[in-house]
């Protein structure tokens, strides 16, 4: 991790931790890349993006909707880490 992710990280707990002072009622969970595999396609899709806010009307026909099918019905996809 580098210096800038770890600052971008830094803001976004303080920006978490401000809400919960205000009386928010959330909840904040854990959920492994494998349980949400929408949100891990969108992450990565992130790093090749310039940075900024970007807004998908509708999911990539190629990418995100066999993604967001299986998020759906609970399909998990299994990564694989060398060790």
């Amino acid at each position: 991790m580098n210096y800038r992710e770890n600052i971008s990280r830094l803001n976004l707990i303080k920006l978490i931790r401000s809400r919960m002072d205000r009386g928010w009622d959330f909840e904040v969970k854990h959920v492994w890349r494998e349980g949400n595999a929408s949100a891990d396609c969108l992450a990565r899709l992130s790093q090749s993006l310039e940075p900024g806010l970007k807004v998908f009307r509708e999911p990539s026909e190629n990418v995100l909707e066999n993604v967001l099918s299986n998020d759906f019905i609970g399909l998990a996809t299994p990564s694989l880490i060398s060790l």
